[in-house]
């Protein structure tokens, strides 16, 4: 398939600006986890305990505790489904799951599903009354689950840009 030059000038454009979207948020994904981190770091120095946070009191396998997933992320690969289609299907899964991310593109995205189902927050593992700076560790790291699957679905838009343009050679 040839292009005309208008053609591959839009190409490079949209290129270019999905690029440029790619290393913005992947420099706001480093800065989520750098501030996530150091939520953490200050709720150990604030609360003058350094085991407060620590691996001990994570669920393991030999623990009573059964943890679950709070968010879940699925490929759609069908590019030919319809809004109304799609709101059909959404609201009969209703029950289990809730769309927090709509991203309506052509072709296969990612989908970040948060379970319903899943009622004890994981703060609960570290007290009740928790810090926070810890509830704010929590907040970063939730939004880089997101900003993730929005990187994700850049590197999607991309990957079939250069398949475009690599037929058009």
């Amino acid at each position: 398939m040839k292009f005309n030059k208008d053609k591959k000038d839009e190409l490079f454009i949209e290129r270019l600006e999905l690029m440029n979207s790619y290393i913005t948020q992947k420099y706001q994904l480093e800065t989520l986890i750098k501030s996530g981190c150091l939520h953490l770091a200050k709720t150990r120095y604030v609360d003058r305990r350094p085991n407060y946070i620590s691996t001990l009191q994570l669920p393991t396998s030999d623990s009573d505790k059964e943890t679950k997933a709070l968010y879940n992320v699925k490929l759609v690969e069908d590019d030919t489904v319809k809004d109304s289609e799609k709101e059909n299907v959404n609201n009969s899964n209703k029950k289990e799951t809730k769309k927090s991310s709509e991203n309506k593109h052509e072709g296969s995205h990612f989908e970040l599903i948060k379970q319903e189902d899943v009622k004890e927050n994981p703060l609960r593992w570290f007290g009740v009354l928790v810090s926070q700076s810890l509830r704010s560790a929590q907040t970063d790291f939730q939004r880089c689950i997101s900003l993730s699957v929005q990187i994700a679905n850049v590197q999607l838009k991309l990957k079939k840009l250069e398949d475009k343009l690599k037929e058009e050679r």
